[in-house]
């Protein structure tokens, strides 16, 4: 097992020492820089590992001229010993693998597929990730640190053709996005962080809508679609590094629904890991203090964030939009795309001082979500990539 897996990444390191600051063989200039193919491709295949994207493969083959859904298992029957099942006739064939990179497990049992199929001659593999393991620290923060989303990506990315992701946490919207590795050097006694060769690439999803678009559905059974369209509706993000999901977000919803969303973010500061403080009051574009046409009170409110365990940073925001700003709670609904939620959800439901629940909290369904936790599908993120691999 381990002779396998380092062979596995001495393929990496060999390919990489050739590629001299490319990503597949492809300028990073060029695009799409997420495929190392020109043009759409037909998918034969739409497959899985874990059973939870069954119904999302099921529902995208219905988009696709004779595509198939197919079930890949990879499963431990003995201490370092792994067994792999997939269908006997996939050399030749374009396939879709629809996959989290949720734990350590999963990024290994993905890792083992990806390149067993490569042995039996798949022609090409899309990866569609709904969750991106790891990716948190995209940056070196202390002297020593590893790049760890780098890391993956780079270990992906050999195998893929296509590599999708959702919500990438270095990423501000929906398009191609790259990450290269930092490294720390001293310079005249100061420290500081340069970006090295091998930037990585992933063609990246935005959950945030999907989200919106389901907490808007909320709202209107609860109060009505008139009671909905009589008050203007305020786009939130906890800080600036989701702002740019948020602007998204509103461009799309006034293309579909002709809704005009203000859009805004919240100061926030992380004390520690699991603390965070908001002050000050709604910012905009270029940190400005954000201008609204009518009181606070009159908005609806939607709080949008990339991910939570806790809830603390949805919860302390909305205690300070009520509490310091003078919001209405009674319209404060907010939304992450990766809920990371206790298996006990009364505990994330708890308050501290200086916090309040909003109406509710709802999660994209990225990854398993406790009994009870209204979501959101990200089915519509699974089709639209799809979309893009058919050249559609």
């Amino acid at each position: 097992m381990l002779i396998y897996l380092l062979g596995i990444f001495a393929d990496m390191v060999g390919f990489l020492e050739k590629s001299s600051g490319k990503i597949k063989g492809i300028d990073v200039s060029l695009s799409p820089p997420f495929s190392k193919l020109s043009g759409p491709i037909h998918i034969d295949y739409v497959t899985y590992i874990q059973q939870r994207f069954k119904n999302d493969a099921e529902e995208a083959v219905k988009r696709i001229q004779d595509a198939q859904v197919s079930s890949l298992s990879i499963n431990k029957i003995s201490s370092g010993h792994w067994r792999i099942n997939i269908p006997s006739n996939l050399r030749g064939k374009n396939i879709v693998l629809i996959h989290s990179t949720e734990s350590s497990k999963n990024i290994l049992e993905l890792l083992l597929m990806l390149s067993y199929l490569r042995k039996v001659g798949v022609k090409t593999i899309s990866l569609i990730n709904t969750y991106q393991g790891y990716a948190r620290q995209d940056k070196v923060f202390t002297p020593g640190q590893g790049v760890t989303a780098h890391i993956l990506l780079t270990a992906l990315n050999h195998f893929l053709d296509h590599n999708f992701s959702v919500n990438a946490h270095y990423a501000e919207r929906t398009g191609p996005a790259f990450l290269g590795p930092e490294i720390w050097i001293e310079k005249q006694g100061l420290r500081e962080t340069i970006q090295t060769l091998y930037p990585q690439g992933v063609y990246n999803l935005n959950g945030f809508v999907q989200v919106t678009e389901k907490l808007m559905e909320i709202v209107k059974k609860e109060k009505g679609d008139e009671e909905f369209r009589h008050y203007p509706l305020l786009l939130i993000s906890p800080d600036d590094g989701a702002f740019s999901y948020v602007k998204e977000t509103a461009e799309v919803l006034k293309t579909r629904y002709g809704i005009e969303a203000t859009t805004g973010y919240l100061n926030k500061i992380r004390i520690s890991p699991t603390k965070v403080e908001i002050s000050g009051p709604l910012l905009g574009e270029g940190g400005k203090s954000l201008n609204l046409s009518f009181p606070l009170s009159h908005y609806w409110i939607f709080i949008l964030d990339d991910e939570t365990s806790t809830g603390g940073t949805l919860k302390v925001g909305t205690y300070h939009l009520v509490k310091v700003l003078g919001a209405d709670g009674n319209k404060i609904y907010s939304g992450v795309v990766h809920g990371k939620f206790p298996k006990d959800k009364e505990k994330f439901y708890n308050l501290k001082e200086k916090e309040l629940l909003p109406q509710i909290i709802i999660a994209l369904d990225t990854l398993p979500l406790p009994e009870g936790i209204p979501y959101a599908s990200c089915g519509p993120l699974i089709s639209f990539a799809i979309k893009r691999i058919l050249g559609n």
